[in-house]
């Protein structure tokens, strides 16, 4: 019985020690818990929880190309506005709440690194880090505000390899990188934030056009306009010319439907901002003059205002002069086209110089991106 229990004891005391080796070696060749290893799966931005609560969203990327960023922002001042787009009106909340939703919840995956001079091997410079010098690895920073306060903001990166529907991510102010499943749905499209159907009409709707071109002298004195005007009576009758010898012209028909196809499909493609003096747009609409009369009554202030007309509009093909009467005239090189519909609805379209361009410069005219705030 004795010798038995000492048996016994040996087995155990051989079991406690292989436990121990075991666990000891375990412990020394397992590799080391990374810090950062308690963060997966937790949300980058908790406590952003209501897409409501948005008021603007800024992204920002960088074209390799030309080494500089381009940058697109909308908010909501007094209404919806795309500031990067000389503050145009925008269909800015339904766009802006389906943006953010996007990214309330995103998740960190697993983590990619913890070192900084992997992020351009990651694809998530700050397009904005006007310390960095490296053109390449920068990806796109989106930021979502609430008033001066961010919501989110965060760098996406490149797609992660073998894994098309994950990008690696960082959180901005943070060197860690993130594999994430996401799929942002984030529109940096003009179009789809503002209306770009200018007019809003078909053409099946039109029975009136008269286009004017200026007739303009060698002095460069303004001497009235060429007119011609067609209309039909009804959207199903053949168009008239005013004046046409029916017995001896033909009407060039293709003509006429290339012209009304050519109204129902224009769509706006960038803006640009009305000339100001002292903050304020000098034109309306119509392009005339609309100033308070104590500044008009000046004749120092009249002068200064032509001048920043003729600055702005001369080299979009407008010509800056005045009337018989001594006010103000706006007249377009290009003339102008008024279409009228069955409805009794006139537009008036006035045209300028033809304009060529980068694609940034066509939509604001700007050549450089503005300054992040």
């Amino acid at each position: 019985m004795k010798q038995s229990m000492t048996r016994t004891l040996a087995f155990v005391a051989t079991a406690l020690i292989s436990t121990a080796l075991a666990f000891t070696s375990n412990q020394l060749t397992k590799p080391a818990r990374l810090p950062d290893g308690d963060e997966f799966g937790k949300e980058f931005n908790p406590d952003f929880t209501d897409a409501g609560k948005a008021r603007s969203m800024r992204v920002v990327s960088f074209d390799e190309a030309t080494a500089a960023s381009k940058m697109f922002t909308v908010q909501y001042a007094g209404g919806w506005k795309i500031p990067s787009y000389h503050n145009y009106p925008a269909d800015g909340k339904d766009q802006l709440s389906k943006a953010a939703a996007s990214v309330i919840g995103l998740k960190r995956g697993s983590l990619a690194t913890r070192r900084k001079t992997d992020h351009e091997r990651f694809g998530v410079i700050d397009p904005l880090d006007e310390e960095n010098p490296a053109t390449k690895g920068r990806g796109l920073r989106i930021t979502i505000s609430e008033k001066e306060t961010a919501l989110a903001d965060f760098i996406v990166g490149n797609k992660v390899e073998g894994d098309e529907d994950k990008r690696y991510v960082r959180k901005f102010g943070e060197d860690k990188v993130y594999k994430v499943s996401a799929r942002f749905d984030v529109s940096t499209k003009f179009s789809d934030w503002a209306e770009t159907d200018l007019l809003k009409v078909t053409g099946f709707d039109i029975t009136r056009l008269r286009g004017s071109r200026p007739k303009i002298n060698d002095a460069d004195e303004y001497e009235g306009d060429d007119v011609v005007e067609l209309t039909k009576d009804k959207s199903s009758d053949p168009w008239k010319l005013a004046g046409l010898d029916e017995a001896a012209e033909e009407l060039k028909a293709d003509d006429i439907n290339t012209m009304v196809t050519t109204l129902d499909d224009l769509r706006l493609v960038g803006v640009r901002p009305r000339p100001a003096f002292d903050g304020r747009p000098i034109l309306n609409a119509d392009l005339k003059v609309e100033l308070p009369k104590e500044l008009l009554s000046n004749p120092q202030v009249r002068s200064e205002i032509v001048k920043v007309l003729r600055a702005d509009l001369g080299e979009k093909g407008f010509r800056v002069g005045q009337d018989e009467e001594g006010q103000t005239q706006i007249v377009s090189r290009e003339g102008e086209l008024t279409a009228g519909t069955k409805d009794g609805v006139v537009y008036k379209l006035t045209f300028g110089s033809v304009f060529t361009g980068t694609e940034q410069e066509i939509e604001t005219g700007a050549t450089e991106e503005p300054k992040a705030d």
